[in-house]
């Protein structure tokens, strides 16, 4: 008979998500997954299946409540081009924190493992594209309504801003101070404004 589980799937899930964006996938061991986890290994295979399964776990897990911060900081704005640059300038702000210094999971996902692994490829790929979508969304609005310039096609724009995000989770591995990501950041709104 199977013994009940004694943990919450959850807060395990949560603590693989720390482990995998501070580490890495190749530098992770499962070891240090249960430990962090609060549970033996045998659970851990049990409950998540071997290291990948639970790395893909982890990744829609961080990417479910990514997506979420997005759609609720910006697309129920009342101008959600403001939002948006609000929204960047507060990405900014994380990356220049202490905690902002491990990167950004999906970033780090993306550079260490798409060009390995075809499922992960796919994820990030679709991630990216939906990010790209919803950044060409507002400022297609922002466009209509005049606050962003018009002779640039509101999908360039949404790929200068990806990249500025991805950029910034990058370069924050450095440890920058906060004023840097702010300066960029405003620099790049100001471009885009008429």
């Amino acid at each position: 008979m199977a013994r009940p589980l004694t943990f919450n799937v959850d807060e395990a899930l949560d603590c693989a998500v720390g482990v995998f964006w501070q580490r890495g996938y190749e530098s992770t061991t499962t070891a240090v997954l249960a430990q962090a986890m609060g549970i033996q290994k045998g659970s851990l295979f049990n409950k998540f299946g071997d290291k990948r399964s639970l790395y893909l776990l982890a990744l829609k897990r961080y990417l479910g409540n990514v997506s979420t911060d997005l759609k609720a900081n910006v697309f129920v704005a009342e101008h959600p081009v403001e939002a948006l640059s609000d929204w960047i300038a507060s990405q900014a702000e994380v990356c220049s924190s202490r905690e902002g210094q491990d990167g950004c999971f999906i970033v780090n996902t993306t550079i260490e493992m798409a060009g390995q692994d075809p499922v992960i490829a796919e994820i990030t790929k679709a991630y990216w594209g939906e990010l790209e979508n919803q950044l060409a969304q507002v400022l297609r609005v922002g466009q209509e309504r005049g606050q962003i310039r018009g002779e640039i096609k509101a999908s360039t724009l949404a790929h200068l801003l990806m990249t500025h995000l991805a950029g910034m989770n990058v370069i924050a591995r450095q440890g920058v101070a906060p004023s840097y990501f702010t300066r960029c950041t405003q620099a790049l709104f100001a471009s885009f404004r008429p």
